[in-house]
């Protein structure tokens, strides 16, 4: 028997996040250096919406200097564990997304 699994869009609420950054984080200290997210098997890059949201988050916090965007796929998946690692950094108006390739891309299967 095979599980379904639906297809989700999970749109980050960038006002809330910035806010947060703005009234709470960032005056004690604490800085919001990226997040590690999942995305589908055949999927494997950021998406377009997290480029949206790591270029408005930017935008608006002029002391971050880039985002850390490393993207995982789980054993459950895939059978094994796998990590890419991506930045995002200021570009114009927007950001730009670069995979970071001296962070070997990571796999780990499930009998190691």
């Amino acid at each position: 028997m095979h599980a379904v699994k639906p297809n989700c869009v999970i749109t980050w609420l960038t006002e809330t996040v910035n806010r947060l950054l703005t009234d709470d984080w960032n005056p004690a200290g604490v800085r919001l250096v990226g997040f590690v997210h999942s995305h589908p098997t055949s999927f494997f890059r950021p998406s377009g919406g997290n480029e949206i949201y790591a270029a408005r988050i930017l935008a608006h916090n002029k002391e971050q200097k880039f985002m850390v965007l490393p993207i995982v796929q789980s054993s459950a998946d895939t059978r094994e564990f796998a990590m890419q690692m991506f930045i995002a950094c200021r570009d114009g108006s927007g950001a730009c997304v670069e995979r970071v390739t001296a962070f070997a891309n990571t796999r780990r299967s499930l009998k190691d």
